[in-house]
């Protein structure tokens, strides 16, 4: 769970990275915590492509205040994932905050319970909302979420998980996740590869190509068929309303088009 602090009260942050941290310890949760001393640091952050699931931000800060900030964040760059926690000595700012859809609002001075018993009610939503990927790694809980994630790829004993900040690694098998279930966007297209649809911005006979990492993977004779069915499927749903013939390389890039947009 990538989490963002953002406050230009330096002490502040660095109590609030303090208690996250003693969360993951505790709850053996990954939180990333990065730290933000105003405004504009997050929205820069956020326009170079960085993403954060969860982000404390505060009302009133100097420059570009947490109002203006949460309006970026759901309208500029239209993040309506992550969850925003506005903090605030002045609880007077209700109607403002509602337009940026924040999960929560926590009074300053924030206390350990309270922020330990938000983390809590989140972790237990998303678990019923099935939004994040979750697996171990020594002692700590990953929370992935799915919409981040490009593919998985199989590397000897090891599971590596492509998203747009790094490449995660875990100890598993491809075939555990297929039996384990994972949401319908994800295809099989190799005993090596399985892949978010929604990346997908090319289709060829025997490989698709994931412009965000630049990258051909090949599609295994097994699996062209399916992923052929899988692919037009999803056209159908979006109503095309076209028949499909030799020409659904074209059709299913006009797919890929309408799924990026």
């Amino acid at each position: 769970m990538r989490t963002a602090v953002c406050d230009d009260d330096r002490k502040f942050c660095h109590r609030m990275k303090g208690i996250l941290e003693q969360y993951e310890e505790k709850r053996e949760i990954y939180m990333g915590v990065e730290l933000f001393y105003d405004g504009n640091e997050l929205c820069e952050s956020m326009a170079r492509g960085e993403r954060y699931d969860l982000i404390f931000l505060d009302v009133l800060m100097s420059g570009v205040n947490g109002i203006e900030t949460g309006k970026y964040i759901r309208k500029a760059i239209e993040d309506e994932e992550a969850k925003i926690i506005y903090v605030s000595f002045d609880e007077g700012h209700a109607v403002d905050l509602f337009q940026n859809q924040p999960t929560n609002f926590l009074k300053k001075p924030v206390k350990t319970e309270q922020v330990f018993h938000t983390l809590d009610e989140l972790s237990r939503a998303a678990e019923r909302r099935r939004t994040h990927f979750v697996y171990k790694r020594g002692n700590l809980t990953y929370r992935i979420p799915y919409r981040d994630i490009f593919y998985y790829q199989s590397a000897g004993r090891k599971v590596q998980i492509h998203t747009r900040n790094r490449v995660w690694e875990y100890n598993g098998k491809l075939s555990h996740l297929l039996k384990d279930g994972l949401p319908s966007d994800f295809i099989s297209i190799h005993k090596s590869y399985i892949v978010n649809r929604n990346y997908i911005s090319e289709k060829r006979y025997d490989k698709i190509y994931i412009a965000a990492e630049r990258i051909w993977l090949s599609i295994s004779q097994a699996h062209r068929k399916e992923v052929r069915k899988r692919l037009k499927d999803q056209i159908s749903k979006l109503g095309t309303g076209r028949k499909f013939s030799t020409n659904f390389d074209r059709i299913t890039d006009e797919f890929c088009q309408k799924t990026r947009k």
